[in-house]
């Protein structure tokens, strides 16, 4: 009998099956070698482990168990009833630190075992060493605080500054729900502060409104403080005598509230923030809400590694003077390092005595700051209203806003009084290296009105910090542009570049070569680099003459310099204007490319004197061109 004959398909089937065998094969091997791999790369990884903070209703609460709490050095343990007894108090087993040297060498050494006094079974009075307890309540709803309300104060100054000093990595102290106040910590020279930081704290509270928010507010009463009080504070360049200054490194703050309306200082020396922290490395802010301090809400120095997100700063600077130094929203200093670097991103400054948002070289106060650049100081996609400036920087080298907005407000709804702005961005000429790229204000000078025809060229100026006016929210129409005011304005215009001002307040110089510009006049810098880079040569040798009126040909051909001094193709129509004159092919260039038309059809007017107007439209046509 003969055997069938195979079909075609088989042939074909067979040797299909056996590719789809090895290749099955290969991938299932490859995905065992990954899972082993996984499994062997994050065997060593650990969860983080949370310090659960929980809350205490202080009406639960006797003076004399708080006392005994605070004299033990034990934390408060509650009953299931939630009524605390010393029973509680003597089966707790968490010993609290409560010296704040900030070193971030004292740790809790808890047992897990939960054993009791006698050695046996912990009963249901006992607490897990990973949870403490906060004494909550609104202390001042009646406007009075009782003797138990002080004391409950330090039992939560004491039992936070315990779980920060014995902060870990990869730990989180979480803080539920509720409103807490806090007492003196510590002391600082010309400063008072409740918390003193240290590496590796991270804290995290339940939210920021409503029902969810966790409210950390420190107290002082009336006169007992005199400069100041933070909330959290971290300062080793003070604390050291400047000898041996470490960063706080790797701490990290999220979804909480610290409002600082129940301390008020003698008088006002900057200090008195929400956070005042002086060399940070890995510091991260999100959902944080700052409101009511003395000083600045976040006032956070020489970070490398920084980031501020999705968070607000209101009515801080409460008794900062209107001219003083501080009293910022978001006041980050600058200048111990060259690689610092902060970025700021979608947050809110509301009506703060001084500026929503700034950045200040502190060099500026002390040269023990010398940094000349940083890797970058970035706000965007952040806004600000009824600030006295929404916007700004003292020597505030490599700071950029992006995509920001700023509103005048006209309510007293935020603290400040209607109309209290005073300008929506404001760089002092010590600055250097600053960009502002799409900022966005319904604001505008009262003397330019939407019909004129240079409105949308002294907006753009405005937006682009080129021109702030001549003050009292006006720009000066008509006015005559001085040498020194036309080589400011188109410095500003190239991001303010040149050399870095050292040096304490106004007493920093920078010496130009000429015999007519004091070396600490504001606009010294602008001039300098001018002249390095072939902008212009000055009047003469020795002189520049900084107070003459800038003639139109003389910025005509300041502006074709700084473009390079192009040559290009054409013939003016300017009978005003010679061929031999050393300024032709700058008045060429700018009619070519609609720079400039001219004061008529046929003349330039060299010599007549440019306006301020005139100035900033041929700014802003250069930069159409480009």
């Amino acid at each position: 009998m003969k055997k069938p004959k195979k079909q075609k398909s088989d042939l074909i089937i067979i040797p299909l099956m056996v590719v789809t065998f090895f290749v099955t094969y290969f991938i299932c091997k490859q995905n065992l070698i990954e899972v082993f791999k996984n499994n062997t790369s994050n065997k060593d990884v650990k969860a983080p482990k949370k310090v659960a903070v929980e809350k205490l209703d202080i009406n639960d609460l006797d003076q004399a168990t708080i006392e005994e709490s605070i004299n033990s050095g034990s934390t408060i343990v509650p009953n299931e009833d939630n009524n605390v007894t010393e029973e509680d108090i003597n089966n707790a087993n968490t010993n609290t630190n409560t010296n704040n040297t900030g070193n971030g060498n004292n740790t809790n050494n808890n047992s897990n075992s939960n054993t009791s006094n006698n050695g046996s079974s912990n009963n249901s009075n006992n607490i897990n060493s990973n949870k403490k307890y906060l004494i909550e309540g609104n202390f001042l709803s009646d406007g009075i605080v009782t003797d138990k309300e002080r004391t409950a104060m330090e039992y939560n100054t004491k039992t936070l500054q315990s779980l920060v000093n014995g902060s870990k990595s990869n730990e989180i102290i979480t803080i539920s729900s509720g409103t807490y106040y806090f007492s003196k910590g510590g002391t600082a020279p010309n400063e008072d502060y409740v918390i003193k930081l240290t590496n590796n704290t991270t804290i995290i509270g339940s939210g920021t409104s409503g029902n969810k928010a966790t409210i950390l507010k420190p107290y002082a009463p009336d006169n007992t403080i005199e400069y100041g009080m933070d909330m959290f504070y971290y300062n080793n360049v003070t604390d050291s005598g400047r000898k041996e200054a470490k960063y706080l490194e790797n701490v990290k703050f999220s979804n909480f509230v610290i409002d600082g309306k129940d301390v008020r200082a003698k008088q006002y020396t900057s200090a008195g923030k929400g956070f005042m922290i002086n060399l940070c490395k890995n510091c991260f802010w999100d959902n944080m809400i700052v409101r009511n301090t003395d000083g600045t809400g976040f006032g956070m120095d020489n970070i490398i590694n920084g980031k501020i997100s999705n968070s607000t700063a209101e009515n801080c600077g409460k008794i900062a003077p209107v001219d003083s130094g501080g009293g910022a929203g978001f006041g980050i200093g600058t200048g111990y390092s060259d690689d610092e670097y902060v970025v700021i991103e979608n947050c809110k400054a509301i009506g703060n005595k001084r500026f929503g948002f700034f950045f200040e070289h502190q060099g500026y106060f002390t040269n023990y700051y010398k940094a000349t650049k940083a890797k970058g100081f970035i706000v965007k996609n952040s806004t600000a209203t009824g600030n006295l400036y929404n916007f700004g920087a003292n020597r505030g080298n490599d700071v950029s806003y992006i995509n920001c907005t700023s509103t005048i407000d006209n309510t007293a709804n935020d603290g400040t009084p209607i109309g209290y702005t005073r300008s929506d961005m404001y760089f002092t000429d010590q600055s250097r290296r600053t960009r502002v790229e799409n900022f966005q204000t319904d604001n505008m000078f009262n003397d330019v009105s939407k019909t004129s025809p240079y409105y949308n060229a002294i907006k753009w100026a405005y937006l682009n910090s080129i021109t702030y006016g001549i003050g009292n929210n006006t720009f000066g129409l008509n006015i005559n542009t001085t040498r020194a005011d036309a080589i400011t304005m188109l410095w500003r215009y190239a991001n303010r570049p040149g050399e870095v001002v050292t040096g304490l307040r106004e007493a920093a110089t920078i010496n130009t070569g000429f015999n007519d510009i004091p070396s600490n006049a504001l606009y010294a810098g602008a001039v300098k680099w001018a002249v390095s880079k072939g902008i212009t040569n000055g009047t003469s040798s020795t002189t520049f003459s900084p107070n003459e009126f800038t003639t139109r040909e003389q910025f005509v051909t300041m502006l074709w310099r700084y473009a390079g001094s192009p040559r290009v193709e054409g013939r003016i129509p300017f009978t005003d204007v010679s061929k031999n004159t050393i300024y032709y092919n700058a008045i060429n260039w700018a009619y070519q490319k609609n720079i400039t038309n001219g004061t008529s059809n046929t003349t330039f007017s060299p010599n007549l004197s440019c306006t301020r107007e005139q100035i900033v439209t041929m700014l802003y046509r250069y930069n159409n061109t480009l």
